[in-house]
């Protein structure tokens, strides 16, 4: 017998041991109450089990989240907590790549695949040709995914930052090396299969041998996966192994709950959090690009003001700049994002919890050009046009200049001095071009501004609320710190690491990761704001440099690995080659996760 033929008989043997439709058919289903267990939702970061989308197209789900039932994700949990135990296996995690799936997905699927086997064997008869469509996508009256029951793994090496070799791709279908006693592999991916499946089985999940990376708990597969298997054990208790899960459409699922780590949810009924931003503006963008960056989902409703985070338990409001710090203040909103400017000139009492470094511009008197206004003592008897009446009284007053008057515009503040409406104008400058325009220049800088971020005092005495408060907080200042710092990887010849450690550490040491080196805020951090600050606390441990040796170079070298700032990179950078580093890399770094 040669080997092609050797290798088809065995292929015929292995497909013959899957679970078939017709074995399927006589699993009963549970009388106990599992049908109302609540569903997970998956975090993609951490390093626990996490979830990524990694199906092809046609596989895709449209409910943005890896979804599996309750008693599934802790049995995950322990599977990859006995995955870190195992030696060689100590920084991996386990990846789910998909959970549960719509039902009326499953269906089309399926009836995709059926029609294309029908032209491919007209001959055969209907059973035949479900139980080869079987093979690949489950039968929709059995299948496992719409129970919430089944899923797809994989495992990722977080350290090396790749994923283990399995000896084929998620999902490749044309190829028969996804059976799970595949022949045509390495060693090391037969090593990987068979941990992946060790860990999982412990935890009581059933394999499934035609898809090494499909298994399943309480639905119909897993039933007779365990009743058979009862068949050969002393205790015949086969009848006690029927279906706990029966499928259900994504409508009907009552409870989602989401990982405690990141207190995020989706439920219509859940307690969440009202932000306050701004609808459409200068701070606009920023705001919702920060949120997406900290890994919270909006989508802006142009239909009305307010939207629903499906991700995290927040909602947000889309209002005027001017009404964000009142709507604070007055508890309509828990917290709100607005320009340091207007919560000044509202003279809100909320509580500045940040400040967020982005929408910095600063509030000038500008005066024409040509204007006779030489000192600020000039300015007596004068009028001021300004939107921002308190803050020019203010100013006006600590200098001593008593104004003719104080004239309140709403907007193009800057044409009342050529229409002779004014002497002079306090408005807000960012680039300072509409200044130009209007044949206007700064006089004089009243205020620093930039983007904070408020809380309702009555707020912290909700200690749910503080609680989904302080985890957006952790997620804003993660991305915070992140934006200021680089990955860094470089070669490093071996009689050099020692200097170059010490080179990098040095560094890292005077490092005093200050969250602003402006000065424009020296006064409010001494005064309490911002000094809860624990960002810092996030990334000390990584930027101690981490070697790992390289094989196979010419001569010994090792890659380290640190984080820095980009600017002290380019500091050291000359430094660093000439003690011969080479292939000197930076990445971005998305965010950090406590």
């Amino acid at each position: 017998m040669d080997r092609k033929q050797y290798i088809q008989e065995k292929l015929q043997r292995l497909e013959d041991k899957f679970v078939k439709f017709k074995d399927l058919l006589s699993v009963q289903n549970s009388d106990g109450d599992t049908y109302n267990e609540g569903f997970y939702v998956i975090p993609n970061t951490g390093f626990g089990v996490i979830g990524r989308f990694q199906a092809i197209r046609d596989m895709e789900n449209d409910t943005h989240n890896i979804i599996v039932r309750e008693t599934v994700y802790k049995k995950l949990c322990d599977a990859d907590n006995a995955l870190k135990r195992k030696a060689g296996y100590e920084t991996c995690q386990i990846v789910v790549t998909y959970g549960y799936r719509r039902p009326e997905i499953q269906q089309n699927l399926f009836e995709d695949k059926m029609n294309q086997k029908k032209e491919e064997y007209p001959t055969r008869s209907e059973l035949d040709l479900i139980e080869m469509v079987h093979r690949e996508i489950a039968h929709p009256s059995v299948a496992g995914h719409p129970t919430g029951g089944a899923v797809d793994v994989t495992i990722y090496d977080y350290k090396k930052e790749k994923y283990l070799e399995f000896g084929t791709e998620l999902y490749d279908f044309s190829s028969k090396n996804i059976y799970y006693d595949s022949d045509d592999i390495t060693k090391e991916q037969k090593k990987n299969r068979k941990i992946l499946r060790s860990v999982m089985c412990q935890q009581e999940f059933a394999p499934f041998d035609g898809e090494w990376w499909h298994f399943c708990y309480g639905d119909k597969e897993w039933a007779f996966y365990k009743a058979r298997r009862s068949k050969y054990s002393k205790e015949n208790d086969s009848d006690q192994y029927k279906a706990l899960y029966q499928q259900k459409k994504y409508e009907e699922i009552s409870q989602i709950i989401y990982n405690d780590k990141f207190k995020t949810h989706v439920q219509d009924n859940q307690l969440r959090v009202r932000l306050a931003m701004q609808k459409d503006g200068r701070l606009t963008e920023e705001t919702l690009a920060i949120l997406k960056k900290s890994g919270i989902e909006i989508t802006p409703d142009k239909r009305g003001f307010l939207t629903k985070s499906n991700n995290f338990p927040l909602e947000v409001l889309f209002v005027r700049d001017d009404d964000i710090s009142k709507l604070v203040d007055a508890g309509v909103a828990d917290i709100g994002i607005v320009g340091e400017n207007v919560y000044r000139e509202n003279d809100s009492k909320s509580i500045i919890k940040r400040y967020l470094g982005f929408g910095k511009c600063f509030l000038a008197l500008a005066i024409p050009k040509n204007s006779n206004i030489k000192t600020l003592h000039d300015l007596n008897g004068k009028k001021i046009a300004t939107s921002y009446h308190r803050l020019t009284k203010e100013f006006l007053d600590q200098k001593g200049i008593e104004v003719k008057a104080i004239i309140d515009i709403a907007g193009s503040v800057e044409i009342a001095p050529e229409i002779e409406y004014a002497d002079a104008i306090v408005d807000l400058v960012s680039t300072g071009g509409s200044l130009q325009q209007n044949n206007l220049e700064v006089f004089f800088n009243i205020m620093n501004s930039q983007s904070i971020l408020i809380e309702n005092p009555e707020a912290i005495t909700n200690e749910k609320k503080e609680r989904i408060i302080s985890q957006l907080i952790q997620r804003i200042d993660c991305y915070l710190v992140s934006k200021k710092y680089k990955r860094v990887t470089m070669m490093v010849p071996d009689e050099q690491l020692d200097y170059v450690g010490q080179v990098i550490t040095k560094v890292n040491k005077a490092d005093n990761m200050d969250d602003d080196p402006d000065e424009e805020n020296a006064l409010e951090k001494d005064n309490g704001i911002n000094k809860d600050i624990n960002r810092n606390d996030t990334i000390i441990d990584m930027r101690a440099p981490v070697s790992t040796p390289i094989h196979g170079c010419n001569g010994k070298w090792h890659m380290l690995q640190t984080i820095m700032k980009l600017s002290e990179l380019w500091e050291k950078t000359e430094e660093l080659q000439s003690h011969g580093v080479r292939n000197i890399v930076f990445f971005d770094i998305e965010g950090i996760i406590n």
